[in-house]
């Protein structure tokens, strides 16, 4: 009961600070601190997740070693397979763009991004962004949300809804052209979504999205 109970808090702390704007409010308006400081809060998430879930990490990483040399493949293969979807849905989403005539623009996240990538040290930003980050997100998403909705719901709509709150979580204006460009993160979290029920370990999930934050950072 209290491994829930811990489980819970974890949640619902990640969802009021990433997705309603909490770290925002706090360390902006109230505290008077900049948003950088969510890369701080990212770590702690890190941590915080470590020990909570450290025994089922460490069982998943022992069978995620297993596989050896296959694991060069399995992590290309699955981050070809989606960058493919975040391609796919990229295009699915210019081509709503263009028939409704919507202007083009960045979504509001990369441009934050983008802001703190200026502002900050890259040995500051690259760990938090690439490694912390995307494990706190695979905890969050294809370990609490989509296992817990898979006790009650079917595993495709549980795929399906914590894609959808990965695309979410993105979006920090509400636009229609701006939740059209939040599709490929969608695409990406569906990804996830099957590989983390195909394989029932969410190491082969941490290190493809680990990859793509990398490759994203770098090309910025």
């Amino acid at each position: 009961m209290k491994a829930r109970l811990a489980v819970v808090l974890y949640f619902l702390a990640y969802a009021f600070l990433f997705f309603f704007n909490g770290a925002q409010i706090i360390f902006e308006e109230i505290i008077g601190l900049s948003l950088q400081w969510k890369l701080v809060l990212y770590i702690l998430f890190w941590l915080w997740g470590i020990v909570l879930f450290k025994n089922d990490l460490l069982n998943q990483l022992k069978s995620f070693l297993s596989h050896k040399w296959k694991l060069v493949y399995l992590i290309l293969g699955i981050f070809i397979l989606q960058l493919a979807s975040a391609i796919i849905f990229n295009w699915l989403s210019d081509s709503i763009m263009t028939v409704l005539h919507l202007q083009e623009e960045f979504l509001a996240n990369d441009l934050r991004v983008s802001a703190v990538m200026i502002q900050m040290p890259l040995w500051a930003t690259i760990p938090v962004m690439t490694f912390f980050g995307p494990m706190v997100e695979e905890l969050i998403f294809r370990g609490i949300i989509q296992e817990n909705l898979n006790e009650k719901i079917s595993i495709w709509i549980a795929i399906i809804v914590q894609a959808v709150l990965l695309g979410l979580l993105h979006l920090h204006t509400v636009t229609l052209s701006q939740i059209l460009l939040i599709f490929p993160h969608i695409g990406i979290g569906f990804v996830f979504g099957i590989v983390k029920y195909k394989y029932k370990n969410i190491w082969f999930t941490i290190f493809p999205h680990t990859l793509n934050n990398l490759i994203g950072l770098l090309s910025i």
